[in-house]
């Protein structure tokens, strides 16, 4: 169960931690849940424990039979509580859980449509989350826009989403706009969707649950194409040029043959879960999501992360191996993957995106550093200025790569100076630094965050002298160096070892260069960038 999924903090009707119960239907309390919604919830979860009951009765009789026909057509086994969930019980926990926790009035799905459970879908909408709040290498356009809205020159940034065949549930679209991808959404930016879908009765069911609980303004729900690519048929419906994620839960069944072939584990039809419905498509979810691979590979930037959901862990290595294909790598961090497990329930996410280079992770994350400018300087301001002299010589004659530097604003408002190294020979390149995302020659990306506000840093985690140099309005560095080709190592390690003795002038070779030649460089520097005088 994903960290930010709500129901992962509620403890199991057995009170054991339910991100590790086999149950996929742990955390969820349904004698409570029953005595909310006696008349709906209620109805289906009597209903369930009689059909439990009466399961576990002929079990027993085959026990104490001594008559061969009995014993072979009594059940064997333990009595799952999932073996007896009917969709009539899954609609009817559904509505009720989006009702209590979510605030949901109306929830409808017909019969001949797929109703899926709350807690497994909202861990999909949580890895999108946390994917959108990686923070990634900025571009040039990247720092055109932080530096508008750092100005008041453009709104707020709110969040985009393309929900790829909805469904008459409209769930992820629902849950990503109810609850922000697993928080309250006043802490978060609101988020947009279009919701597309190619079946009128899904398309009719969906349009109704959206406009029932008022979220026209958040959800399109739009009917597309089924002869084109599922993205360029979502970007056709719209006028939107550019989305921060996709998210799909593809058709998984290749044939009809594999959509009635019974379960291994208990024997039950496949689709006895959700009734009849599409759920075919030649090829299956890999062809689906191939389909998007090759949709994504016309529209690149047009969408931020292109993520599906898949059912089958032989699907995720077909698709991952359909993105290498066609020359994503894992190592440049423009492909994740990850698994959504619910108690024997899972499932498996793919990530893929053109955008910004390489990911800044806790993998390749190489070193941190913090030191605070003492406050007789000019503020926040003089720092980003030493910070981006610094950048225009802070390499070596003999460090193997040359930095290009960026600026742009995190969502607090504070100044983020990246420098990112690059190979020296690709340095040669025409537009270097756009040459150097695509060939993936990043070797690697040191953050330094200028924040000048003491209230937002945390006493417990400072020591006394730096406690003691805020108190007096110094303004603190935070530097984050990341490593994405190991022959960047020393360099990076030196840029940012050197970097506090730069930028507080305490190091006496430094500020005897900086004496006669800085001034100049920063001012060649705002002359050639063109956006971030200061």
């Amino acid at each position: 169960m994903h960290k930010y999924n709500i129901y992962r903090h509620i403890p199991s009707r057995d009170g054991t931690d339910p991100s590790s119960n086999d149950d996929e239907f742990a955390s969820i309390d349904f004698d409570a849940l029953s005595r909310s919604f006696p008349s709906t919830f209620g109805v289906e979860y009597r209903a369930l424990q009689a059909r439990r009951r009466a399961h576990d009765d002929r079990r027993d009789a085959s026990d104490v039979s001594s008559d061969p026909v009995v014993a072979a057509s009594a059940p064997r086994g333990t009595s799952s509580f999932s073996t007896h969930v009917t969709p009539g019980f899954l609609r009817a926990l559904t509505s009720a859980l989006l009702r209590r926790d979510f605030g949901l009035e109306h929830f409808h799905v017909p019969p001949q449509r797929l109703c899926p459970p709350v807690p497994g879908r909202l861990n999909y909408v949580c890895w999108i989350r946390e994917l959108l709040e990686e923070k990634r290498c900025v571009t040039d356009s990247d720092v055109v826009r932080r530096e508008k809205r750092r100005r008041r020159e453009v709104s707020a940034e709110a969040v985009h989403g393309i929900d790829i065949g909805t469904g008459a549930s409209a769930i992820f679209a629902i849950l990503g706009v109810r609850q922000g991808g697993g928080r309250p959404a006043s802490s978060l930016p609101p988020w947009y969707f279009l919701a597309t879908e190619v079946d009128a009765l899904s398309l009719e069911a969906a349009r109704k649950n959206v406009s029932a609980n008022g979220m026209e303004g958040r959800i399109a729900v739009v009917a597309v194409r089924r002869d084109v690519g599922p993205v360029a048929a979502a970007l056709a419906a719209t006028s939107r040029s550019t989305f921060d994620f996709s998210m799909c839960n593809p058709p998984f069944y290749a044939t009809e043959e594999e959509a009635q072939r019974p379960r291994r584990g208990d024997g039950r039809d496949r689709t006895e879960m959700c009734a009849m419905e599409a759920v075919h498509a030649p090829g299956g979810e890999v062809a689906f999501v191939s389909a998007m691979v090759d949709d994504s590979l016309v529209h690149r930037k047009a969408v931020g992360w292109y993520t599906s959901m898949l059912g089958k862990k032989k699907s995720l290595t077909a698709v991952v191996q359909k993105l290498r294909q066609c020359g994503f790598t894992g190592r440049a961090g423009n492909v994740r993957t990850t698994t959504f497990e619910q108690g024997r329930s899972v499932r498996w996410g793919v990530a893929w995106t053109f955008y910004e280079g390489p990911a800044r992770t806790l993998d390749c994350r190489l070193a941190t550093r913090r030191f605070v400018v003492p406050g007789e300087n000019n503020g926040s301001a003089e720092v980003v200025r030493r910070l981006l002299q610094y950048s225009a010589i802070c390499v070596r004659s003999q460090d193997p790569m040359r930095v290009h530097p960026l600026r742009s604003t995190d969502t607090e408002g504070h100044d983020i100076i990246t420098l990112v190294g690059v190979g020296a020979r690709a340095v040669e390149l025409p537009g270097a630094l756009e040459s150097t995302m695509d060939r993936e020659v990043r070797w690697c990306t040191i953050d330094a965050t200028v924040i000048s506000q003491t209230e937002d840093y945390d006493g417990d985690t400072m020591d006394v002298s730096m406690t003691d140099m805020l108190a007096t309005e110094g303004v603190e560095v935070r530097v984050e160096c990341y490593l994405h080709v190991e022959a960047g190592r020393m360099a990076a390690l030196g840029i940012a070892d050197r970097m506090e003795g730069e930028v507080c002038r305490t190091n006496r070779r430094w500020r005897r260069v900086l004496a006669k030649k800085g001034d100049t460089i920063i001012s060649a520097y705002n002359t050639t960038i063109g956006v971030f005088p200061t």
